[in-house]
């Protein structure tokens, strides 16, 4: 199973971002509200392991979405530079999708 064989298109993109935000956003309300208890320790590891599982389907994501627009998968290491991948997370969501098959 080859993970990043099918493409992502803008509005695919669009989505998956969306969801993966309150996915973040609710890794961060676990964190914090579990801060000052007793399962602290629990909180911040279920924080910590949704946040890095994130991380790696976002990869596999932007990947995608790279393929799509019809650049290198490997372009997408510029998504760990800091701004850069800020950059690059929002042009994204502009690039239009191309139509000949790599």
């Amino acid at each position: 199973m080859n993970p990043f064989r099918e493409k992502l298109n803008r509005k695919s993109y669009a989505l998956w971002s969306i969801v993966d935000l309150i996915f973040l956003i609710t890794a961060g309300l676990i964190i914090d509200a579990t801060k000052n208890t007793n399962n602290a320790e629990l909180g911040y590891s279920l924080g910590v392991a949704m946040v890095v599982g994130s991380a790696i389907v976002g990869i596999f994501a932007i990947v995608r979405r790279l393929q799509d627009v019809g650049h290198s998968g490997w372009w997408g290491l510029m998504s760990l530079i800091p701004f850069v991948g800020l950059i690059l997370w929002i042009a994204l969501f502009f690039l239009p999708s191309n139509k000949q098959q790599l």
